[in-house]
């Protein structure tokens, strides 16, 4: 068996070495053009992350918020139950001292009748009893020397009358 070995020599041409150098410094520079792109890329990704992260925070600090508000309105709610219930023993309150005095007023009206009465009656009996005893009734009067000596005139003036029995 024999080898047949046939050497190959390519000599470009002067045309192909502009074409070839021309493509080398188109792909030098898309190489610089994705390696800028590639450092924006990355550049990108870590503002992507810093705003990725500042948004969670602020999601959390927003549901924090939203859990305070709940919470503020579960007071806000129980305060207001605490302040209807206040008002509703307010009116009861005011009701029952309406209702009482409207009681003191009906018996102060019953106490002014029965002193009335009482009066009437005390008015009777001492007339009644006079009267039957045929003494004469002087009204009682805070002592003084006149009226000390007026008692004594009405003894002298009054047979009937006495220091002993002086209605």
């Amino acid at each position: 068996t024999y080898c047949i070995i046939i050497h190959y020599h390519y000599i470009a041409s002067i045309p192909e070495k502009y074409y070839i150098q021309e493509n080398t410094a188109d792909i030098q520079e898309n190489t610089a053009d994705i390696q800028e792109k590639y450092c924006n890329i990355q550049e990108n990704t870590a503002t992507y992350r810093r705003n990725t992260a500042d948004i969670q925070e602020k999601y959390w600090n927003i549901q924090e918020e939203y859990c305070n508000i709940q919470e503020n309105t579960a007071d806000i709610q129980e305060n207001t139950a605490d302040i209807q219930e206040k008002y509703c023993n307010i009116q009861e309150n005011t009701a029952d001292i309406q209702e009482n005095t409207a009681d003191i007023q009906e018996n102060t009206a019953d106490i002014e009748e029965n002193t009335a009465d009482i009066q009437e009656n005390t008015a009777d009996i001492k007339e009644k009893y006079c009267r039957h005893t045929g003494e004469y009734f002087l009204e009682y009067k805070p002592c003084t020397r006149n009226s000390a000596q007026n008692l004594v005139r009405a003894s002298i003036l009054l047979p009937n009358v006495n220091t002993g029995r002086i209605c």
